[in-house]
């Protein structure tokens, strides 16, 4: 039997999300399949050349998450967030790129 790692358990979830390099200069859509406020379980549509590292914004919950991939599967990525932004307000220019394309696909 495989024993439990994560602190805290993931819920099963259904959610529209875009990954983002860390620079903004590529973002991805995807799907989170688990989360909790630690990480999550992704899935993503190809098997394209994603980062290791960057932002997961989680469309209908209007975060934002600095992650890393911790696991691979195929298509599927486990995530550990290393922090959190809320993505519904405009942030300092660095960051100010998730809000806009947080923005894009919410009008979706």
């Amino acid at each position: 039997m495989v024993s439990e790692r994560r602190r805290t358990g993931r819920q099963r979830s259904l959610l529209g999300a875009k990954f983002v390099s860390d620079a903004g200069a590529m973002s991805f859509d995807c799907t989170i399949r688990d989360l909790s406020d630690n990480g999550a379980r992704v899935l993503f549509r190809g098997l394209d050349a994603i980062p290791s590292k960057g932002w997961l914004i989680n469309i209908s919950g209007g975060r934002a998450h600095a992650c890393e991939t911790v696991w691979r599967a195929g298509r599927l990525r486990g995530l550990k967030f290393t922090q959190t932004l809320d993505v519904t307000r405009a942030h300092p220019d660095a960051l100010n790129h998730l809000h806009r394309l947080w923005v894009e696909a919410a009008a979706r």
